[in-house]
């Protein structure tokens, strides 16, 4: 009816991109989007991912979870392929970065479990190194601010807190913590 689709149907766009699935009063309501950008399956509101969905990037990275706006953005996971620290990550987004409570593993072992900031270990939240030391605390843009919390390998507890060239001082014995990892949540 006056031109406009509705029902199950196959659109190819001038960029190239093509939508096969639903379509009502022309906009796209839940289907395959393929495109240079990757390849996108779930709902749609006004033509933009909005709902639950899988998002399919070219290097072979892939999300699944809840979208807001054409943005990941609610519960979901990743799972990175190539390129950067990260493996995946679990848990909270908000505005198409880790917010929220999230758990991430990277790619040297190294695994963090507790709050986000804006794709950033913010808040509290417990790092767990590749070498089985525990580090527990709270942080601030991925870098701990106060008290900390150390679990060795073996079960050896220390408290303290970490100087700039990360020596954890403590009443006992200062003891160097690895450098935490550098990772980007870039896909």
């Amino acid at each position: 009816k006056n031109n406009q689709m509705s029902g199950e149907g196959v659109k190819k766009y001038a960029d190239g991109s093509v939508f096969e699935g639903e379509f009502v009063n022309n906009q796209r309501v839940n289907g395959i989007l393929k495109s240079k950008m990757g390849e996108y399956r779930g709902t749609f509101v006004s033509n933009i991912r909005d709902g639950k969905g899988t998002f399919i990037y070219p290097n072979g990275s892939v999300y699944e979870g809840e979208w807001n706006k054409g943005l990941r953005e609610g519960k979901g996971k990743m799972q990175y392929t190539c390129g950067g620290a990260l493996l995946n990550y679990i848990g909270d987004w908000k505005n198409d970065k880790p917010h929220g409570k999230g758990r991430a593993l990277f790619t040297n072992k190294t695994r963090y479990e507790g709050n986000w900031k804006n794709g950033l270990m913010h808040g509290n939240g417990t790092l767990m190194l590749c070498d089985d030391t525990v580090l527990e605390g709270k942080w601030n843009e991925n870098a701990n601010i106060g008290k900390l919390n150390v679990i060795l390998l073996g079960g050896k507890s220390l408290s303290g807190t970490l100087s700039i060239n990360n020596e954890l001082i403590s009443k006992k014995s200062p003891v160097t913590v690895p450098s935490l990892p550098y990772f980007s949540l870039d896909s």
